[in-house]
């Protein structure tokens, strides 16, 4: 496991709280209901793109493109991992889009983190 010291940890995921991701989606609502409406599959892992630009370490979201700031030490940068995005998608349930919605998930029981912090999402009934 690398340190948060090092280029490329962060952003860490709001769901599972792991940090050095392979794959990220943004946090931005537009993004993440525009995958909903058009995507046959949820991003990839493989769509993420790690590249340095205007001084910085940055992770494209997998599914929009944008830049997300991966600097070294870059605390409280958060995306979600596209394991835990494909969670949300197969549940047919949008995901949070910030620390506080994923508690409101939480206490609302569409989302549960496993012992090994891997999450389970109730299956919405309505979509």
């Amino acid at each position: 496991m690398s340190h948060p010291g090092i280029e490329g940890w962060f952003p860490e995921c709001i769901i599972c709280g792991m940090g050095n991701l392979h794959g990220v989606v943004c946090l931005d609502p537009t993004c993440h209901e525009f995958i909903y409406e058009s995507a046959h599959d949820a991003p990839a892992s493989s769509s993420t793109q790690a590249h340095h630009s205007h001084g910085h370490f940055w992770k494209t979201c997998a599914a929009c493109q944008k830049d997300i700031r991966a600097d070294a030490g870059s605390w409280g940068t958060y995306a979600i991992c596209t394991e835990c995005f494909a969670s949300y998608f197969a549940a047919r349930r949008l995901p949070p889009a910030s620390p506080s919605e994923v508690t409101q998930h939480l206490s609302h029981g569409w989302l549960r983190l496993s012992e090994s912090h891997e999450p389970i999402v109730k299956a919405s009934d309505d979509r």
